[in-house]
């Protein structure tokens, strides 16, 4: 079964929050964050719009993401959380390409799939097992 160009740029945005998600990894030097990455990646290779727990899943993992990347940017604008005693620093590269491009792309993707969840149309099964 063919995708839509909707699935297919929803995939490209899960594949573009990912690549940013490695890159923070990278940039920081913390490998553990590359499971965040994970998820999106999995979004990016094998979602279809088809299903609508697959939908749920994609938004809630956008929520989480959202949620880190807004109060990252609340807390700490473009300066590094400071340790007692310590000046304060601008924010890596990384993080701010984690905060500033990827939760507007994990919001992005959350609306994207939200409104093909609202929008898809009702199906409803008859007793025999066939569609109405």
């Amino acid at each position: 079964m063919p995708m839509s160009s909707g699935a297919n740029r929803t995939r490209r945005i899960a594949g573009a929050i990912a690549v940013v998600v490695v890159v923070d990894a990278l940039w920081v030097q913390a490998p553990f964050l590359v499971v965040l990455a994970l998820p999106f990646a999995m979004v990016a290779w094998r979602y279809r719009g088809e299903h609508a727990a697959s939908g749920a899943a994609v938004m809630l993992l956008c929520t989480a993401y959202a949620a880190i990347g807004v109060s990252y940017a609340l807390t700490n604008g473009l300066h590094g959380p400071v340790e007692t005693g310590q000046l304060r620093e601008v924010i890596s590269v990384g993080d701010f390409v984690f905060v500033y491009f990827g939760t507007p792309l994990a919001v992005w993707l959350g609306v994207r799939v939200g409104t093909s969840m609202v929008r898809r149309p009702v199906v409803t099964v008859t007793a025999q097992g066939g569609r109405a």
